[in-house]
């Protein structure tokens, strides 16, 4: 099929998950995702955090239980259906989360570009 133009976003990742939604992580255009037959860009939802923001994405991982968790300039968080940060699951880090692994037990690890692990 075709192609969607998404613009100068600076794609920073690309993650499908099991129900078939298609992630979107890009730098400092925040979040966007796709759970459509066809890519239609009226389709897509931006995710903002908390202060309604479109934060720089910088790493996008699935858990175990096949949650969405994104690593961010300061933060890693799991995504709710209302944004980046449903209580509980979001931990600050030391600079922007390069890489996030799932840690087998429903978490994730995260690595930070100073090289902190954060678990």
């Amino acid at each position: 099929g075709g192609g969607l133009r998404l613009g100068r976003i600076g794609v920073t990742g690309l993650l499908a998950d099991a129900a078939g939604r298609l992630w979107i992580a890009s730098e400092c255009a925040g979040l966007r995702s796709y759970a459509g037959e066809a890519l239609i860009e009226q389709r897509w939802r931006v995710l903002p955090n908390s202060a309604g923001e479109e934060p720089c994405v910088q790493a996008l991982g699935l858990d175990d239980l096949d949650r969405l968790w994104i690593g961010t300039d300061a933060r890693v968080a799991r995504a709710g259906p209302e944004g980046f940060d449903p209580p509980g699951a979001v931990c600050t880090i030391d600079g922007k989360a390069v890489a996030l692994e799932r840690d087998g037990a429903g978490g994730m690890w995260a690595l930070s570009e100073h090289g902190a692990l954060w678990h």
